[in-house]
């Protein structure tokens, strides 16, 4: 069965009705985790799919989620992803051919050390990351994918980046889309180890800086 044949919805986008382009957290809740996607289902691996669905969205450059989840499926046709035909999601690879066929250019986080000593020097203006990383125990549950809003990094409002990364100061905030399989909603952290504790949990990041319109009216 299609995701387009599935009884649930003609489409994931059918299920925002008007609000055509709304984002997408709780990948497990009934309305989404059923549906199919590549050799398995969105709620067991849809989380890079739906990362990327929400960064584009966050980013202005808004896609439904039926034209990147059949981008997904197309590399999954290729041979990429976990496992033969995306059985357990994407890799972080797919994320990157994604984004460059969106035409999205990103910087490379390779650790969270890093992640936070770009953002310490300020050498990362507001933006979307997408990370993956692994859960606990990583056995049983895997890894996950998420989309965070990072619009305050550059330290609007006089707000501390050094805070921002790796502390837990009044107002610096970072949101996380889809950040369990059960959220209703987006969360909000202070620092990415509310995510992953330790440095040996993450995978890959990919940092998306605003563009430069957007980036005018959050200073």
């Amino acid at each position: 069965m299609s995701a387009k044949d599935h009884p649930s919805c003609a489409s994931i986008d059918m299920l925002f009705g008007e609000k055509k382009y709304s984002y997408i957290n709780g990948q497990g809740r009934p309305e989404f985790a059923s549906i199919p996607y590549g050799r398995s289902t969105v709620g067991r691996a849809g989380c890079e799919a739906i990362a990327c669905y929400n960064a584009m969205l966050l980013l202005g450059r808004p896609l439904s989620f039926e034209e990147v989840r059949a981008y997904f499926e197309k590399l999954f046709r290729r041979g990429l992803g976990w496992l033969a035909g995306g059985i357990l999601g994407a890799t972080p690879l797919e994320i990157h051919h994604f984004l460059k066929n969106q035409g999205i250019r990103f910087i490379r986080i390779r650790s969270v050390r890093g992640f936070k000593k770009k953002a310490s020097a300020g050498k990362l203006p507001p933006g979307v990351l997408i990370v993956s990383y692994w859960n606990k125990p990583i056995i049983k549950c895997g890894f996950h994918t998420v989309a965070i809003d990072c619009r305050m990094l550059a330290g609007s409002s006089g707000q501390s980046s050094r805070t921002m990364a790796g502390g837990s100061g009044i107002g610096q905030q970072m949101t996380v889309y889809n950040f369990s399989n059960s959220s209703a909603g987006p969360e909000i952290i202070t620092d990415l180890s509310r995510l992953m504790e330790g440095n040996w949990r993450f995978i890959s990041g990919s940092y998306i800086p605003y563009p430069a319109d957007q980036q005018s009216g959050m200073r």
